[in-house]
């Protein structure tokens, strides 16, 4: 059994997907299903903070050891792989998460425009270009060591959340009841379109 890693660009809907994985049963590990400085969860694990100083491997290693069978997954930046030796050898099947940068851009100056000043607008900007680049950079040479099990192209679960969300199980030889289908269905608002 390997984890399943969501990875993609910041507010490019790896929160989504990690969520759907959440309402299939998936466990995604220490989360706090409380909304922090966004208008949603992001569902990243609280423990994976403590492993910063230590291998991404061993933290993974410990999921996969303590599951009891269930699947369990993890959303996090590509960037935590880069300091393993083996990447291509690290018990993951990766679900990358495709949405166009430009998009992912603007939904990030929409969440935060409305909160700063222009000044200090224009210089949270300049950074998040850089992280994202970063990101994205990451994300590229991620897909070269370690091939993705999937891809989930944002637009399309945004469009049609039942079908990718049948998908998204299937692909990943997941077995959710039909009430779990629809309540992962029913998580992606693209109303909202995950800001």
């Amino acid at each position: 059994m390997k984890v399943i890693w969501v990875v993609g660009t910041p507010n490019g809907g790896t929160s989504c997907v990690a969520g759907v994985l959440h309402h299939l049963g998936v466990d995604m590990g220490d989360i706090s299903l409380e909304p922090t400085n966004r208008e949603y969860v992001v569902f990243e694990d609280r423990q994976l903070a403590t492993y910063k100083t230590k291998r991404f491997r061993d933290y993974l290693e410990q999921r996969l050891a303590t599951a009891g069978g269930q699947r369990v997954g993890v959303k996090c930046g590509a960037w935590y792989w880069m300091a393993d030796p083996a990447p291509e050898t690290l018990p993951v099947d990766v679900v990358l998460v495709n949405r166009p940068i430009e998009d992912s851009m603007t939904s990030s100056l929409r969440r935060h425009s409305a909160e700063t000043q222009p000044l200090e607008e224009l210089n949270r900007i300049r950074r998040l270009v850089g992280g994202v680049g970063e990101a994205w950079a990451a994300k590229e040479l991620l897909a070269l060591k370690v091939r993705p099990a999937m891809q989930v192209e944002f637009r399309h679960l945004l469009l049609d959340p039942q079908r990718e969300v049948e998908r998204i199980a299937a692909r990943l030889r997941l077995d959710p009841r039909q009430s779990q289908i629809r309540e992962a269905a029913d998580f992606v608002n693209p109303a909202m379109r995950h800001i």
